[in-house]
């Protein structure tokens, strides 16, 4: 198992899992996606088995004790000097699920 930061390459596996794991109403949009990278990489990890991507965990910098749906859409908001790290959604891939790889 390796862990890294993505790149914008990242992009369309990323949306791919997304996609799996998340209904539609709830899952975030490509769009969303690629303003996260672009903004907050470094705040964005890869779980990679075998240099496959098989899940992910992202979210933002900010000095809210909570996330609003703002946040979700506006990338912008990150704040790297903030006092919190929000988690906007942990993903793994169906068949590698229920092995701790969400969890700690």
């Amino acid at each position: 198992m390796n862990f890294r930061n993505p790149t914008i390459k990242d992009l369309e596996p990323i949306y791919q899992i997304e996609s799996i794991c998340f209904p539609p109403n709830e899952a975030a949009s490509l769009d969303s996606f690629s303003k996260r990278l672009q903004v907050f990489p470094q705040h964005f990890w890869l779980l990679e088995d075998n240099e496959q991507l098989i899940g992910y965990i992202n979210g933002m910098v900010t000095n809210n004790q909570t996330i609003v749906d703002e946040m979700f859409a506006q990338a912008e908001l990150h704040n790297d000097n903030g006092a919190w790290q929000s988690i906007f959604g942990i993903a793994v891939l169906p068949e590698y699920r229920n092995n701790g790889y969400g969890v700690n």
